[in-house]
């Protein structure tokens, strides 16, 4: 390569950053021939060449995520991760000269791989029981045997899906269990020494459940696993509805290691005081289908620890459950009285658990809202999107979705004419829209239940996305 530094042009143009270290090199190079006749016959370690930066430094490069300190402040307990690569926990003493415990977390640190994603993966943040003795995290595969998943998957073959784990650490010891096959898990904020974890679902349930969910629509009649037969609507041409079941809910005593197993639980949920279990069952009996609230007090003479209250039952879907802050009220959503119906409407219920503080059974759940209440103004009420208390629990705030389209008839040219419509005015392109799709059709407007007047108010709309809510459900901004 040869430059002419005595042109006009090249005085006017400033050099590129690969000509300028080019030229530094050149000039360079007669003092580095000097100090090199004048150096002694092996040069300090710091004089060595360094070892050059690549893709492969930058992802090992770590750094500290999810800093959770102990209920006491005596630990505190964080992941360290890599850019790319697997990382480990970290359990620390706060004190001077403390203790520190590390233990694997997996494959936490994840490149991006999807378009139209805000971040790369992050590991959820550990969480302490409430007496500081346990710290509890979803530990995740190596990287090896994900990647090794994965290629697997391009070559066509089926392989053993990599799933995490449940992880209990001993703050005094460092002693870590772990549980294979966690989904998820749930720990008590204020009080209780336990812990609720949902399993995966079995491997050989997960055929047969696509089965059920794939039975045609029209049939004449359906049984249960018990003989009962439930009604079946005729064909109206709408695609038969995927119906999850769920899996087993596992509770834990985290100093014993005492447990309770808990089948086909779909949802759950825990108060911040530890005093109730609450969850949503969806099985393949049908008769066990509903929302639930499991005692977990210690046992006295006006009641018993791990006893079961049905809130509502019978075959449907149940989301949604949510306690309030006071853990007195639940509230969830059910289309147990259209389960039949081609397209089942959801309600919004509510159950108190105030008379159960005595020792008598939570009162069943009443019906708030009903399947026709915003019918004239083509919503319904939403099974997804935010669904909570307002912080004194006089209101619930919840979803109204607009009413999906009739199905399309099976002899339509629909799915056969493939193309892309778009207006001048519409602010995201088509390939954009493409990957909201899903979330836009599970948007829903905002909307407010004052328990106390018994009035349900819409506030949101498609213009009015963001709402906040006051605590006593009496002014929103929007």
């Amino acid at each position: 390569m040869r430059f002419n530094l005595s042109s006009p042009a090249a005085s006017r143009r400033p050099l590129s950053i690969a000509a300028a270290a080019l030229l530094t090199t050149l000039a360079a190079a007669p003092l580095v021939r000097s100090a090199r006749a004048q150096a002694p016959a092996q040069a300090p370690a710091s004089a060595r060449p360094r070892r050059p930066l690549t893709q492969d430094t930058y992802d090992s490069w770590r750094q500290l995520q999810g800093p959770t300190l102990s209920p006491d402040g005596r630990w505190v307990a964080y992941t360290l991760t890599p850019v790319v690569g697997d990382g480990e926990m970290v359990v620390r003493s706060t004190a001077a000269g403390g203790a520190e415990h590390r233990a694997p977390r997996g494959f936490t640190g994840r490149p991006q791989t999807r378009p139209a994603v805000d971040s790369v993966f992050t590991a959820p943040a550990p969480v302490w029981s409430a007496d500081s003795r346990h710290v509890l995290y979803l530990a995740y595969p190596p990287r090896a045997e994900a990647e090794r998943a994965m290629r697997e998957r391009r070559r066509g073959a089926e392989p053993q899906q990599p799933r995490s784990s449940l992880a209990i650490l001993s703050a005094a010891d460092g002693r870590a269990e772990t549980i294979p096959r966690v989904r998820s898990f749930r720990v008590p904020r204020d009080a209780g020494n336990w812990v609720a974890y949902l399993m995966e679902p079995d491997s050989a349930a997960v055929p047969a459940a696509r089965r059920d969910s794939a039975a045609p629509a029209g049939a004449a009649a359906a049984t249960t696993p018990g003989g009962a037969a439930r009604p079946v609507t005729a064909d109206t041409g709408a695609r038969p509805r995927r119906r999850e079941y769920g899996s087993t809910l596992v509770v834990r005593d985290l100093a014993t290691g005492a447990e309770t197993r808990i089948a086909d639980v779909l949802a759950y949920t825990v108060t911040d005081s530890g005093a109730w279990l609450g969850y949503t069952v969806s099985s393949r009996d049908e008769a066990r289908d509903g929302a639930y609230v499991r005692s977990m007090r210690p046992s006295t003479s006006s009641g018993q620890a791990g006893r079961e209250y049905a809130l509502l039952a019978g075959h449907g879907n149940y989301k949604q459950l949510t306690f309030d802050r006071a853990g007195a009220q639940v509230a969830f959503v059910s289309d147990r009285d259209e389960s039949g119906a081609p397209k089942p409407r959801y309600a919004l219920y509510l159950a108190s658990l105030r008379a159960a503080r005595g020792g008598s059974a939570p009162a069943q759940a009443r019906r708030l809202v009903a399947p026709d209440a915003a019918a004239a103004e083509s919503l319904v009420v939403a099974d997804r999107g935010r669904f909570a208390f307002t912080r004194d629990g006089s209101a619930i705030v919840f979803g109204l979705a607009p009413l999906t389209p009739d199905s399309i008839p099976a002899d339509s040219l629909a799915d056969k004419a493939v193309f892309d419509l778009w207006h001048y005015q519409e602010a995201r392109l088509q390939p954009q829209q493409r990957l909201e799709a899903n979330r836009d059709r599970g948007r829903a407007f905002t909307a407010v239940y004052q328990i106390a007047r018994g009035r349900m108010l819409r506030v949101g709309s498609d213009t009015l996305s963001q709402v906040t809510v006051s605590d006593d459900g009496r002014f929103a901004l929007a």
